[in-house]
């Protein structure tokens, strides 16, 4: 929003995309006489506002996919506008820490990570006889505290050497769900 008395043409606004971010889209708009410099992007937001009257506002809207494999803690996001050069706008406060240009506002917010386990036992324990028939349980689990969901987990079992006839079947609990309730082979599957 242009909270000022005079117009703010020529300013720039921007939004880089963050790390752990793989796609970045935004779109953008105009009400009290502003003009958005485009509709719709993708990748780092990058524009210079041609018509920005007084009391003028543009909204962008970003959408953000964040990478599978992010393994920070938190994701922060800022955008800045900075005034045309010589043009003396100023920031508004208290809305920012400073009246200095660039103008910025960031978001941070935790990043939810799956804690996966996973454990197997055999039946009969012990001593393995040739001919004999073994049953292996596996129990892979998301111990998530803070609700992160692990999807897209991969479980893998190969059979060991001297196995024939190998098959398995899949049970959940929890609100999990089998990829396939059954299979043979060895076991492959995502969650």
């Amino acid at each position: 929003t242009n909270q000022g008395s005079a117009s703010a043409d020529g300013a720039t606004i921007s939004d880089a995309l963050p790390a752990g971010v793989s796609a970045f889209s935004w779109n953008c708009v105009a009400s009290g006489g502003a003009v958005c410099p485009a509709a719709s992007g993708s990748g780092a937001l990058s524009q210079t506002i041609a018509n920005w009257p007084a009391g003028g506002v543009l909204t962008y809207t970003v959408q953000a996919s964040v990478q599978n494999t992010l393994s920070a803690n938190s994701l922060t996001n800022s955008a800045s506008v900075s005034p045309a050069a010589n043009s003396g706008g100023i920031c508004a406060t208290p809305a920012h820490a400073s009246a200095v240009p660039p103008c910025t506002a960031s978001v941070t917010d935790p990043v939810l990570q799956a804690t996966v386990g996973v454990s197997k036992v055999v039946s009969p324990a012990g001593t393995v006889l040739a001919g004999s028939t073994l049953t292996y349980t596996i129990t892979v689990s998301n111990t998530s505290s803070n609700g992160a969901p692990a999807g897209g987990t991969q479980v893998s079992d190969p059979p060991p050497a001297g196995l024939t006839n190998v098959s398995w079947t899949c049970a959940a609990s929890g609100g999990a769900v089998c990829p396939a309730a059954s299979g043979s082979g060895a076991l492959s599957q995502t969650i």
